[in-house]
Parts: structure tokens; C-alpha cells; sequence
């Protein structure tokens, strides 16, 4: 496909890929919005407090926004903004307070560019979203490290380059923004291809034995009540069958 010649396909393909984007990132952020204070709140499971703390103290002047990209390293200037506008926040850490404030603003843009706004819908806006998901990925510990965070990273980067570079024109596009279209193709290809061999390499004989969704539905990462109703309704046959359309999908075999 020549995608340099096509207008309409460059339209259609940047428009849809682009607030799909935005809408992947308006989702997580709102999952995470309301998650934020029982996970990374100053009483939470893992306050991002303590995280920056312990951070400071391990690297000391290592411990900077270049090698650790997030910008939980402005808290006390982000703090300082939000208590003078809100000053009950007083009673919160500064690091909650940006968590929070950077969550409800990468909702604000997503939605926005969603909505096709002008402001937003270009390079800078994605790269306000991507820096805030980096943000909460390299403070997130545990509860935002799993492949779908590091596929949003990486098709969020790509969006960066994919995006106009100032206005929502989306027909006018360069040979490195046409570079990137295949970058997308390929990232899809990789993730696709990569996750068959893993499971085919990895010498787990419940994959080998078509068997892992006898225990998927019990133990995927953050479960819905959905899972509990599929675990118990599949029968083993078609779970076996189930595995295998994944292999035919993922490597072709």
C-alpha cells in the first residue's frame, strides 16, 4: 500500500488510529483516577511518596527527571499551584496531589482530542499524554507494569510522530510520518508475533497441552466479574479450541 498517495486512506487512517489513541488513554486514566488514592494515595498500598523518597535516597542527585522520566520530580512546584487554588489539599502529600491533578489532566486532553479539538490534536497534545502515562508508569510499581502499559507507551510514542505537528490537518503528511505508519504495522507485528513464541518457546506444557485457559480466567491480571462467568461456561473442549485459534492468529501454525 503507497500510503504517500492516497489522501483519503492518509485521513482515515490517521483520524481513526489517532483517537483511538485518545480514547485508550481516556479509559486507563479514568480506571486509574479512581484508583489512585487506595493505590498510590499517602495511605495506600503504595504510596508514591514513599516511592520518590526511597528514590532520592537510593540515587541521590542520579535521581533526576533524565534518568527517571516522570514528572513526580515537580510535585512540590505542581503542589504549590494546586493549594493555592485549593488549599484543603493542604492535608495531602504533594505527590498525591500531582498524581491526581496529572491524571485528571490527561482525561481533560484525551477527551478533547477525541472530540477533535484543534488545541490538542496535534504532536504536543500526545506528547502531554505519553509524558504523564511514562510518568505513571515508572511510579506505578507493580500496578501499572503490565505488557498493555509498555504497548501504550510504545504506539503512544509512535502517535507523538504520527500526529501533525501543529494544527489537525491530517491529509499533509511527511516521508517520516509515512515512516511511521510502518513502524505501527511492524510494532502490531511484533507484539502479535513475539507473544506466540513466547508461549511456544517457553516449555510451559499447559500452553503445550492447549490447557491455559483452564487457569486463565483465574489468574489474568485485574480480573472482572466477566472472567468468573467465562471460566465457569467454557467447556474444556472449547478452551482447548480457543487455545489453539490463538496460535493460528498469533504465529500462523
Amino acid at each position: 500500500m503507497e500510503f504517500t498517495k492516497k489522501p483519503n486512506e492518509i485521513v482515515i487512517v490517521r483520524s481513526l488510529f489517532l483517537r483511538g489513541i485518545a480514547i485508550v488513554y481516556l479509559i486507563a486514566n479514568l480506571s486509574l483516577y479512581t484508583q489512585v488514592q487506595g493505590l498510590f494515595g499517602d495511605e495506600g498500598l503504595y504510596p508514591v511518596k514513599n516511592f520518590m523518597m526511597k528514590l532520592n535516597e537510593t540515587f541521590k542527585e542520579n535521581s533526576n527527571f533524565f534518568n527517571f522520566p516522570t514528572l513526580l520530580h515537580f510535585s512540590g512546584s505542581f503542589n504549590l499551584l494546586l493549594t493555592y487554588f485549593l488549599p484543603e489539599l493542604r492535608h495531602f502529600s504533594p505527590e498525591e496531589n500531582t498524581f491526581h491533578f496529572l491524571c485528571l489532566l490527561s482525561i481533560l486532553i484525551s477527551l478533547l482530542i477525541t472530540l477533535n479539538n484543534k488545541v490538542f490534536f496535534n504532536s504536543i497534545g500526545f506528547f502531554v499524554l505519553w509524558i504523564i502515562y511514562l510518568s505513571f508508569y515508572i511510579t506505578g510499581q507493580m500496578f501499572i507494569s503490565q505488557q498493555w502499559d509498555l504497548l501504550l507507551l510504545e504506539s503512544g510514542f509512535l502517535a507523538i510522530l504520527f500526529s501533525p505537528l501543529r494544527n489537525s490537518d491530517l491529509s499533509n503528511i511527511t516521508f517520516s510520518q509515512n515512516t511511521v505508519y510502518y513502524l505501527l504495522r511492524f510494532l502490531m507485528f511484533r507484539i502479535t508475533f513475539s507473544n506466540g513464541v513466547g508461549k511456544i518457546l517457553s516449555g510451559c506444557q499447559i500452553w503445550a497441552n492447549f490447557e491455559a485457559f483452564k487457569y486463565f480466567f483465574q489468574t489474568t491480571p485485574l480480573p472482572h466479574i466477566y472472567s468468573y462467568i467465562l471460566h465457569s461456561s467454557i467447556s474444556y473442549e472449547i478452551q482447548k479450541v480457543i487455545v489453539g485459534f490463538i496460535y493460528i492468529l498469533e504465529v500462523n501454525i
